[in-house]
């Protein structure tokens, strides 16, 4: 089906309500805030963005200490990666008299240039990473990084670019204006991609970071402004870090992530605090999980052209090479059979149909059911010739 045979929007001053057997119903804004409960406006404070400059200058503050050379590497392979654990190493290197250790040292260096030109995810900086495969667009300049509604409570959690995440009460018990708001930062909570509310659970969120994710316990309603570090639970696994997506299972008991910087699926056992890798053999880094409603299948996204559909009995998968360009955006539908998806730089959807523990349609090529390439609608009747009112269609985002 083309954008151009869907229905065209609504007039000015009308709102889409709902759809319901292929029919959508639009209201006027006076007559919507009537028939309908409607929430207040949910004002954000922009904290600022977070300066570089403020760390170093708080390191300044200290008095220096002297360190060997392997400590200093090694510090630096922690915080800054392994390139600049190598430009130590090499340094020390050329003034010493040992020429297979310099030999040695080159080499590696080499091997990781050679590697930025095909995998670059693992020399991009973590904001650069989290900007360029983010389900945010223009992520480095949101002041909302993301946000989750509660699934049964009338709250919401906000990412904030100032690394804070705020919950807010969308009502007061007392009024119509928005509740109590509470206020959670961790020095782990950095360059959040991404929170998602636990099912089943009124008060755990988690938050996927560059610094791993956040397990928060937030008791409802708000009793205080600000939580501790003592209200949360960092989890973390060597080189895997900037998370980038996570997706509780359907039960709550487990949570999935994934990192353009490692190319494994990693999956948590929350309550018992254990985490379990599952090695991804190609397609470079993952971007984005998505846990199937009936919590038999598991999409991941890779930064390459391929995806994979996982069976959580036994974590074997399936997987597409032949697209066009990287998965950008997918969904499942309620049932859990059929997974809906686009491709970056194509404005399409395309769709694979499931049934048991088996592919039974597109298992070879997905199939296309829907071209969103840009048009120009009519509204109200008037002459889309005379007078364009307006362009709708494009790729998708998310």
């Amino acid at each position: 089906m083309a954008f151009s045979g869907f229905i065209a929007p609504p007039g000015e001053g009308k709102v889409t309500v709902l759809e319901e057997n292929c029919q959508f119903l639009a209201l006027p804004q006076d007559e919507l805030e009537a028939r309908y409960q409607v929430y207040c406006d949910v004002v954000v404070q922009d904290g600022g963005l977070p300066s570089e400059e403020g760390s170093s200058s708080a390191q300044s503050a200290f008095v220096p200490v002297h360190e060997t050379k392997l400590k200093k590497a090694f510090n630096e392979w922690r915080y800054h990666g392994l390139d600049r654990a190598l430009e130590i190493l090499l340094d020390e290197a050329e003034s010493s008299s040992s020429s297979p250790v310099k030999a040695c040292l080159y080499c590696v260096r080499s091997l990781r240039k050679l590697q930025a030109v095909f995998f670059p995810q693992p020399h991009l900086s973590s904001k650069d990473i989290c900007a360029k495969f983010s389900a945010t667009r223009l992520w480095s300049r949101s002041v909302i990084r993301c946000f989750a509604m509660h699934p049964r409570l009338q709250k919401v959690a906000i990412a904030r670019q100032d690394n804070v995440v705020e919950i807010k009460d969308l009502i007061s018990p007392t009024s119509n204006r928005p509740g109590r708001s509470v206020l959670l930062r961790d020095k782990q909570q950095v360059d959040v991609t991404c929170i998602q509310w636990a099912p089943h659970c009124s008060n755990l969120l988690a938050v996927g970071s560059r610094g791993g994710i956040l397990l928060w316990t937030v008791d409802h309603p708000v009793t205080t402004s600000r939580l501790l570090s003592s209200w949360v639970r960092t989890e973390t696994v060597p080189g895997h870090c900037v998370i980038t997506s996570i997706s509780w299972s359907p039960h709550g008991d487990l949570l999935i992530s994934a990192s353009p910087v490692d190319a494994h699926l990693v999956v948590w056992d929350v309550m018992l605090g254990v985490a379990t890798r599952i090695s991804v053999a190609t397609g470079g880094g993952l971007v984005a999980v998505a846990w199937s409603p009936d919590g038999r299948r598991v999409l991941t996204t890779s930064t390459m052209s391929v995806f994979r559909v996982w069976e959580t009995r036994n974590w074997t998968c399936d997987k597409w090479t032949n697209a066009s360009s990287r998965c950008r955006a997918a969904c499942w539908s309620p049932n859990g059979e059929t997974m809906v998806f686009a491709l970056e730089r194509d404005p399409s959807l395309y769709y694979l149909l499931f049934q048991g523990e088996e592919i039974t349609d597109g298992s070879a090529v997905a199939i296309k059911c829907a071209d969103l390439s840009p048009c120009v609608h009519s509204v109200d009747g008037e002459d889309v010739q005379r007078q364009p009112r307006l362009r709708t269609g494009s790729c998708i985002q998310n």
